[in-house]
């Protein structure tokens, strides 16, 4: 069953493109970014509770980092991608960067799978993983990705769109699609940093105003919608 759903949602993301558009109609339709829930299923089940279920008025775009940390990385994901298999076009998820083998293996849910359903599921939900999207736009106006901008110059729309998905990519590599494809799933911004600088996390980079406003004026866009943070009040 558990690979039925694996297998079944993987086969909806996998002709999707690295950057999906998403129009949204008119109020009261609405579209809620959910951000890093880490295997926390009562996190996931109090926003569904709040929000109500997926509608053709209710649409949620779930931002990377679904799984590692937490106790119920599966019960989260089975969840996320049944409600995509259920409203595939109300229910939207990106790529984060611990939808990644080897941030798995480090960060506790690949044992959670093993220990859980054993060493076949595991690569499925690999590949799941690797077919996701990066970047959703949303009306033509607001960009959301799980990290943050890389500061390469003169990045457009069209170029993210260009990026092979599947792409291997490596935290230390310098061509400049796997430099943007790090950077979306890694980078944090930085207020009092000019340009670009060396990000603690050890991939990505910390990325100024400076580049938000350029990458915003360069590509028409209003805003950028990022998690990979906690939000300190």
């Amino acid at each position: 069953c558990a690979k039925r759903l694996i297998t079944a949602a993987t086969d909806i993301f996998e002709p999707e493109p690295i950057l999906v558009d998403i129009t949204l109609g008119p109020a009261p339709t609405c579209l809620y970014v959910v951000g890093d829930l880490h295997g926390q299923l009562p996190d996931l089940q109090m926003i569904l509770a709040t929000h109500g279920f997926p509608s053709p008025t209710t649409h949620f775009l779930f931002n990377g980092d679904f799984v590692d940390r937490g106790p119920n990385g599966c019960e989260v994901l089975f969840t996320l991608f049944l409600l995509k298999l259920l409203h595939p076009h109300a229910v939207h998820l990106n790529r984060g960067n611990h939808e990644d083998a080897r941030l798995n293996e480090k960060h506790g849910f690949a044992q959670e799978v093993l220990a859980k359903y054993g060493p076949a599921l595991y690569n499925f939900i690999v590949d799941a993983f690797e077919a996701l999207p990066v970047f959703h736009l949303i009306n033509r106006q607001t960009l959301v990705l799980h990290g943050g901008l890389s500061g390469l110059p003169n990045v457009t729309l069209d170029e993210m769109r260009s990026i092979d998905k599947f792409l291997d990519y490596d935290i230390r590599a310098r061509t400049r699609p796997s430099v943007i494809l790090t950077c979306a799933l890694w980078s944090d911004p930085d207020e009092d940093v000019p340009r670009v600088a060396r990000n603690p996390r050890g991939a990505g980079v910390l990325f100024g105003t400076d580049v938000t406003r350029d990458f915003l004026e360069r590509n028409g866009l209003k805003n950028i919608i990022r998690s990979h943070q906690q939000v300190t009040d």
